[in-house]
């Protein structure tokens, strides 16, 4: 994209005015609002929050879905996740789905796989399963551009963008995380807490992910923010951000040594309800990445973003 051009220039307008905006409100693409005393709450850490009168009447909240029935949305618009990786193209963000199903204890979120193994209108504890993100900037097809509003990206990039020749980066498997989940549903926000382990003995790392979330509805508008860290093992960071020998001729320093590093993250969500099914829908997220991840050769940027701006459909 000509960075001078007209539409450039709205780009840049759009992303500075989200960025200020993540300082006051935000969240998920299909965020839920926060639970109810007459709300039985479902888990979850970015999930959808179920609520239910126990009688199998329709949700109770504008924002919600039944437990013990598939939930599917899909929303179209225009966006994209920037790439820190060294001369690597941005993800475009066009169809973003949503799945998602809560039962009496399972639970599936747009990837995640869960059981709850305790809950109450104040805590719940989970036994559950999330994929890493990080090999979304080595593979389009990864989960976590799928999905993308649980990801970080923009319009635009402060990278250099004087021609480059790409690079062609060696495939990272998907990796998932199995371990346990947290979550305190206060007046003030959701906090939630999650350790896991590689299970699929990959790179042998774990994550630790902490974050509060918070909603807040005003007639048909709606707003959600979430903010939080990530830390990432030196196995996690190794494996994703290391270069493989087909990678270093392209870079003058190939020498990394990985450490573990904690990234830190913000997201917004505004919508605006039109009926049953459709809302509008502006979404921003910032992703500061740790440092021991930008100290890898293959890596440019400091940070990623995402920005999607579209409509959401529920079926």
């Amino acid at each position: 994209m000509n960075t001078n051009s007209p539409l450039a220039q709205v780009y840049r307008l759009f992303s500075s005015a989200l960025a200020a905006l993540l300082l006051t409100l935000s969240a998920n693409l299909f965020a839920k609002p926060s639970p109810s005393d007459n709300s039985n709450i479902a888990n979850n850490q970015e999930k959808l929050e179920v609520v239910s009168d126990g009688t199998g009447n329709d949700c109770l909240s504008d924002d919600c879905i039944e437990s013990h029935r598939w939930h599917l949305g899909l929303a179209l618009g225009v966006g994209h996740r920037t790439n820190p990786l060294v001369s690597a193209r941005n993800v475009p963000l066009y169809v973003i789905p949503s799945i998602a199903y809560y039962g009496e204890r399972f639970y599936f979120d747009n990837g995640d796989l869960g059981y709850t193994l305790q809950d109450n209108d104040r805590f719940a504890v989970n036994f559950t399963t999330f994929y890493n993100n990080d090999r979304g900037f080595f593979s389009r097809s990864d989960p976590s551009n799928i999905f993308a509003v649980s990801a970080d990206s923009t319009f635009a990039t402060n990278r250099d963008l004087s021609p480059v020749p790409e690079i062609e980066y060696e495939s990272r498997r998907l990796s998932i995380f199995a371990g346990a989940e947290a979550l305190w549903f206060s007046d003030y926000g959701t906090f939630s807490f999650t350790a896991g382990h590689d299970l699929l003995a990959i790179h042998h790392g774990s994550e630790v992910r902490a974050q509060w979330s918070r909603a807040w509805q005003y007639g048909n508008w709606s707003a959600n923010l979430a903010a939080g860290f990530v830390w990432k093992s030196a196995e996690v960071i190794s494996y994703y951000y290391g270069l493989r020998a087909s990678e270093a001729m392209h870079f003058d320093n190939s020498n990394f040594n990985a450490k573990s590093g904690t990234n830190k993250n913000v997201r917004l969500s505004l919508s605006y309800r039109i009926n049953q099914h459709w809302r509008l829908l502006a979404i921003g997220g910032y992703s500061d990445l740790a440092n021991e991840i930008v100290a890898s050769p293959i890596v440019i940027e400091n940070h990623s973003k995402t920005v999607f701006v579209g409509g959401a459909y529920q079926f």
